[in-house]
């Protein structure tokens, strides 16, 4: 059963590829330049590619309600404060752990493809950042932000969650499995572990809550985060350009770990 939903949602994720390969010829036809391309490219990606595929998936092939096979439904309101409180105090942390994967040698060939790689990466951000204005702020945080995140997570812990009820996987296999895809699909292996890290948490978010929204919302913060250090610091190789200190990062793990056993706990409560 597992292989035989995952096949179908593969084949309406090749739909959306050649959905957005088609936007993107198209775009070249009418317009050369490359910003304007970054765009429309990136909305497609997160429309066809990682939104719309689930969505029809679960509506047309597993036939029940979209909202029971995605965990759409409306969580309650103090996940979403924890969810939000989460993240905040997570920021030092997670930005340590970016640093430190970052410093971590690979073999010869793997080390030079993670930095070209990160390079290649940092080269369309850069593209896609470059507009200015509140309109471009606007449709940066509408596309990095939110888009981004409602579209990964509808992919991966919506549907690609969804592939795996039938498996007799322990949940922590699952939530390690579906965040280390979610991670090689980013394509950064210097940023592989602080993202690996969050994608299984968001899985655990999803179970704990009920719902997915709590995992866009991380999501969406955490993207949101990104795309304002990006802006201030501009885009750099370097993941070392905030020096936290010790006492601050000690008190980010503390209050993380607080906030994770705190969700846990609530989860484990009868409702």
């Amino acid at each position: 059963m597992f292989w035989k939903e995952l096949l179908r949602l593969l084949l309406y994720t090749l739909g959306g590829i050649l959905l957005t390969m088609l936007l993107m010829f198209g775009t070249m036809m009418v317009t050369g330049d490359p910003v304007t391309l970054m765009h429309i490219t990136q909305w497609g990606q997160t429309v066809f590619m990682m939104a719309l595929p689930p969505l029809l998936w679960a509506k047309f092939y597993l036939h029940e309600p979209v909202a029971n096979a995605l965990n759409l439904w409306k969580p309650r309101w103090e996940w979403m404060v924890l969810t939000f409180c989460l993240m905040v105090v997570s920021v030092p942390l997670m930005d340590q752990l970016s640093a430190w994967n970052a410093q971590i040698p690979l073999p010869g060939a793997l080390q030079a493809y993670a930095e070209e790689q990160r390079a290649n990466n940092n080269a369309v951000l850069e593209k896609v950042l470059s507009v200015g204005g509140a309109g471009g702020w606007t449709e940066l945080i509408l596309l990095l932000s939110a888009g981004t995140a409602i579209g990964e997570e509808l992919m991966f812990r919506g549907g690609l969650l969804r592939c795996f009820r039938h498996t007799k996987l322990s949940q922590g296999s699952v939530a390690v499995l579906i965040g280390l895809i979610f991670s090689l699909i980013h394509f950064d292996l210097q940023g592989l572990l602080p993202r690996w890290i969050l994608g299984a948490l968001l899985v655990y978010l999803v179970w704990w809550s009920g719902s997915i929204w709590p995992a866009v919302l991380a999501h969406a913060l955490n993207n949101l985060i990104a795309l304002i250090g990006a802006k201030i610091n501009g885009v750099t190789d370097d993941l070392t350009v905030t020096d936290w200190g010790w006492g601050l990062l000690t008190l980010s793990a503390v209050l993380t770990c607080a906030l994770i056993y705190i969700m846990y706990y609530r989860a484990k409560r009868p409702r």
